[in-house]
């Protein structure tokens, strides 16, 4: 990749589970012109695709890297999968309890990405279970995690974390995102197309890849795409046979997140090879903002530059949606949290939206009164 380290084009060249013979021989050639070892490791930690780096190292150039990297590449990727199965099995208990209280749950990321994109659950990185419940049983389920023992972390109006440790973070949602980024999506909607993955000994219900690669790219534009390891579940989740491209498209339109799948999927060409149908490369190509956006976290990854913080990182949120309906959402809902947000901290991303809120500032008193009669927080 024109401008990236020998360590970010090593990076890339591994971060993947099938590396073919044109890319072994690159993957060989780059390890022995010289790689600050050190830097490679730290970056595939930042980027948690540690598992991926080990196994393509290990299998097509393992005596071209100093025995002391192998060995630490090998004690992290352990540790991984060690932490996955613990996850796995804190899954299924979950889906066990809220199964015996009849909720239907949908298990999406974590343990359930890693088996449908990968085929693996020990080679993906994650932090957290993310579980989706029907609003209505949305208290039950709360229940359910505190009599498993798990207690309450962080209250946000879309989700409820929760700890137990040593084990994984859960992410109980109702919804898949804050109302203010308008996705129309929930589990009423979504539970009739479920499926069932058997994972460890047991099963939980998940989603198709055409639906698991929206939601991806959506999780994955909310952090700016600041891992490359979302850019590999875009690239495996497309290189599964079974992946359905109308209906994952049409799906995404309907949305409002073709261009961020859009994004997604660019990057996954670009920086991993990921092969797709020529119809879909051209709708790709004939997409001008994400190909801008896609070029932006490309020369992020090159420069090994901080993920966009504060305005520039609501700047890309806002870039992201194709209809004009969601930018308006997405604007409004950034007035709306300057009315309730002191000093430096309000959420502005461009002028206009600066403007807006000083000519709605006179009103934060009757807007604060609203918010407590008629918004209550998040239960």
């Amino acid at each position: 990749m024109t401008g990236a380290s020998p360590e970010v084009e090593l990076l890339l060249r591994c971060a993947r589970t099938r590396v073919d013979p044109p890319g072994a021989r690159h993957v060989r050639r780059l390890a022995r012109a010289g790689i600050d070892w050190a830097a490679l490791d730290a970056l595939a930690r930042r980027h948690k695709v540690t598992p991926l780096v080990c196994r393509s190292l290990r299998s097509v150039c393992r005596s071209c890297v100093p025995r002391d990297v192998l060995r630490s590449l090998a004690a992290r990727t352990r540790a991984v999968a060690r932490a996955n199965e613990t996850a796995a099995a804190t899954l299924l208990e979950i889906a066990g309890a809220l199964r015996a209280d009849g909720i239907r749950m949908i298990a999406y990321k974590g343990p359930t990405l890693a088996a449908v994109a990968y085929g693996d659950v020990g080679v993906r990185e994650f932090n957290d279970l993310d579980l989706l419940v029907r609003e209505a049983d949305y208290l039950a389920a709360k229940r359910a995690l505190l009599a498993l023992g798990f207690r309450s972390r962080l209250r946000l109006e879309n989700e409820h974390s929760f700890v137990r440790p040593p084990g994984p973070g859960v992410d109980l949602h109702r919804r898949f995102t804050h109302e203010s980024f308008r996705l129309p999506l929930d589990a009423d909607e979504l539970l009739p197309h479920v499926r069932p993955l058997a994972i460890a000994d047991g099963r939980v219900d998940t989603l198709a890849p055409e639906q698991l690669l929206p939601i991806v790219c959506v999780h994955a534009t909310a952090h700016c795409w600041s891992q490359l390891r979302w850019t590999c579940d875009v690239a495996e989740l497309v290189g599964r046979e079974s992946l359905a491209w109308d209906a994952m498209l049409r799906w995404a339109a309907a949305l409002g997140a073709s261009r961020i799948v859009h994004v997604g999927l660019r990057l996954a060409i670009e920086l991993l090879d990921a092969s797709v149908p020529a119809s879909i490369a051209s709708l790709i190509e004939r997409d001008a903002a994400a190909r801008r956006l896609a070029g932006d976290v490309r020369a992020r990854l090159v420069a090994d530059a901080a993920a966009p913080v504060g305005a520039a990182a609501r700047r890309i949120l806002l870039d992201s949606r194709e209809r004009i309906r969601d930018r308006a959402w997405y604007s409004l809902a950034l007035v709306r949290a300057g009315l309730d947000v002191d000093g430096p901290r309000r959420p502005w991303v461009f002028a206009g939206v600066a403007t807006a809120y000083r000519l709605l500032r006179p009103l934060r008193p009757l807007w604060r009164l609203a918010r407590r009669r008629v918004m209550p927080p998040p239960r």
